[in-house]
């Protein structure tokens, strides 16, 4: 059984997670004379690891809440917040920690309660980035409504391989 508990952030500042996820694609970018286009690229399988923190420290005023087994064993969480402008709610992370974990409704269940609480912020939309390599994570927020609104090319300097994905979601 999957509790999902909202949590105080401040209990997981300056922790830090290391997940995995693999990939046959990517999303990536073909600039011609009609301008830029976004495409879907299959490619080799690949492993990719994501380390961050787990609270983000960048966040103000953010919601938290974590996904635990029966044992209270920490299965991933969510955070999100409003943004200072544009009345959008922003979702910073939806991680679920391990592979094997994923594709059971836990990744759900937290979308399921950052979407609630943008509602309560009164959002008119909802924005989440990922990582154009993250095939899984893209069409999970796809299947949940979301579109993709846009890419930063230059936002990972140190590798080129991978961008961040703008996905967004409007809810009024």
């Amino acid at each position: 059984m999957i509790t999902i508990s909202k949590r105080d952030p401040a209990l997981f500042r300056e922790k830090r997670y290391q997940t995995n996820y693999s990939s046959f694609g990517k999303y990536t970018t073909k600039e011609d004379e009609s301008g830029i286009t976004l495409y879907y690229e299959p490619t080799p399988k690949r492993e990719y690891i994501l380390e961050d923190e787990i609270a983000s420290s960048w966040l103000n005023s953010s919601v938290f809440y974590t996904a635990n087994d029966e044992n209270d064993y920490l299965l991933g969480f969510a955070e999100g917040a409003m943004e200072g402008w544009g009345e959008r709610f922003r979702i910073a992370n939806i991680v679920v920690f391990n592979e094997n974990n994923r594709g059971k409704g836990i990744g759900s269940k937290l979308m399921e309660v950052m979407e609630t609480e943008a509602l309560l912020h009164k959002a008119k939309s909802i924005l989440l980035e990922v990582e154009n390599t993250n095939t899984k994570a893209i069409s999970f927020y796809k299947s949940k409504g979301y579109s993709i609104i846009g890419y930063d090319k230059l936002a990972y300097s140190e590798n080129s391989e991978t961008m961040p994905i703008y996905m967004g979601k409007i809810i009024f």
